[in-house]
């Protein structure tokens, strides 16, 4: 069994007929207490892992959980505060020796094949596609490292440069890391550029760092020569970064259509936090006697700051726009601005159209698929609206739920959201099932366990310390307040759909949608 009631294989695999999985490693918001860890959630699919967000101890979580690393794909960051992003590069470790020691044995395993068998075009075709899911296995017979990307805003890159490379840890490196930040404008964009500042062991730091350009007018990411293994050959940089650039929705007429759908909705939320409201509130204004700056123009000068625009002071998410992200097979990750005190993100997950089980196709009304199924998954937010489109009718939605209701001046200070705010986005989506997460640390939903004390002299002797009677109430009192936040939200929700509160390995299985006619 896994802390928390949760038996291990749920957790570790989606079995029972369901192939999407989700599993949340980390439920508390700012800091860790007893019951939980700060934010990790990790999307299982059929030969795939994804992690959105990564808090320190996540690394620790993901083992205790029973998940595979070897199979981690891809870690979607939402934002860059440190209970969101301070354990990626011990987690990067863990994946990395996974994925090395699974490519070694396959590895190991082709030098022993018949020449004929390795080389077959359909080895190759399979090859490749499991390269592609990032479960690495495959990626050594065919002469390529296994990659894991990490994703998020701008800033990423560094963090993980001072993580790794300013540390050593880079050289210890096997595989292969592609950090990619999103950017809004097409002019902050560019392809996959070395991130190293010097080489790992084996290198020589010429072939990282080649002169020549390539023929896109970006540097030529260039080549490395790899021993690891024993396998030597020319391969990618192990760290490299490439910056995205956003989409218009119109450039997506589906989306357009989800836009106009939701939108009407979207103006009955209700509202926590405006353009121009941090402004008023938290800056110095104007000397007394002086002209107030109007919300309109308050709003207009947040947004066109350029000199702020990835650094977080005075950010304004970004409605209208989207990226389209690196992803696991049969699986398409789209991501949209969230509003924070810092950029954020939030994450779709959606399945590409498949047959429906046992593979039948044909009938008198046409052939029969299963619904794509589609997830959201949110950072730390007080406006959701910019995702609105991404997210519609999706099967579940993860929301925070900071705070309770009557504490919406602490949400616009800490612009974080109440149960109340997350139950009326849900239902404003029409999400089938709505997760909450990122407790503070004041909400707990069981009394911690009795710890054990000291006696008077200073020895154990295995005594076990009782809560302090005030200590019992507030436990007590905190417990109920993880129900009053699901009933807050169950009080904008309505009855679309259950309801749910995460704590650490809570797993949800996502059901295949009835199959329908196309």
């Amino acid at each position: 069994m896994l802390p928390g009631g949760t038996p291990r294989a749920s957790a570790a695999s989606s079995g029972g007929g369901h192939d999407l999985s989700i599993t949340w490693l980390g439920t508390s918001s700012g800091n860790p207490t007893i019951e939980r860890n700060v934010s990790c959630t990790c999307v299982q699919v059929p030969g795939s892992v994804l992690i959105v967000d990564c808090g320190e101890g996540s690394h620790r979580q993901l083992q205790q959980a029973g998940i595979d690393p070897a199979q981690v794909s891809a870690i979607y960051v939402t934002h860059l505060h440190g209970d969101h992003c301070f354990g990626i590069a011990t987690t990067l470790g863990l994946i990395d020796a996974a994925k090395a020691a699974v490519a070694d044995a396959a590895a190991a395993a082709a030098s022993t094949s018949p020449p004929a068998a390795a080389s077959s075009p359909h080895a190759d075709s399979s090859a490749r596609s499991s390269s592609v899911g990032g479960g690495g296995a495959g990626a050594a017979a065919v002469g390529e490292l296994p990659v894991t990307h990490v994703c998020g805003p701008p800033g990423l890159a560094e963090l993980l440069r001072v993580s790794l490379v300013l540390t050593g840890e880079h050289a210890r490196l096997r595989t292969r890391v592609v950090v990619t930040e999103l950017v809004l404008d097409e002019a902050d964009a560019h392809a996959p550029v070395p991130l190293l500042l010097g080489a790992p062991r084996g290198c020589r730091t010429a072939e990282m760092f080649p002169a020549q350009w390539g023929e896109s007018g970006t540097r030529d990411s260039g080549s490395i020569a790899t021993t690891s293994g024993g396998r030597a050959g020319k391969q990618l940089p192990l760290l490299s970064l490439r910056r995205l650039a956003s989409l218009p929705i119109s450039h997506d007429p589906e989306l357009m259509e989800a836009a106009a759908k939701v939108s009407p909705r979207l103006t009955k939320l209700p509202v926590l936090w405006a353009p121009g409201h941090w402004n008023r509130r938290h800056q110095q204004g104007p000397a007394q006697g002086q002209g107030q700056q109007s919300d309109a123009a308050a709003a207009a000068a947040e947004r066109t700051s350029t000199s702020n625009q990835y650094s977080g002071w005075n950010y304004v998410a970004e409605c209208g726009r989207f990226w389209e992200l690196p992803a696991a097979c049969g699986v398409t990750v789209r991501a949209a601005q969230l509003q924070h005190r810092v950029p954020c993100w939030g994450y779709v997950m959606s399945e590409t159209r498949t047959r429906g089980a046992g593979g039948s196709s044909g009938s008198a009304d046409g052939e029969r698929t299963a619904s794509p199924r589609k997830i959201a998954l949110l950072g730390d937010t007080c406006n959701s609206a910019a995702i609105a489109p991404l997210a519609l009718g999706c099967d579940v939605i993860a929301h925070e739920a900071t705070f309770m209701a009557g504490m919406e001046d602490k949400c616009r200070v800490a612009q974080h959201s109440t149960g109340y705010a997350a139950g009326a986005f849900a239902g404003a989506v029409l999400a089938r099932h709505l997760v909450l997460t990122h407790f503070s640390a004041r909400y707990r939903q069981n009394a911690p366990p009795r710890m054990p004390g000291r006696g008077r002299g200073g020895g154990g002797g295995g005594q076990w310390r009782e809560l302090a009677s005030d200590e019992e109430q507030e436990v007590e009192e905190q417990a109920r307040a993880v129900g009053a936040l699901v009933s807050e939200a169950r009080s904008r929700y309505g009855s679309i759909g259950p309801i749910s509160a995460a704590r650490d390995f809570h797993v949800v299985h996502v059901p295949r949608r009835a199959e329908q006619a196309l």
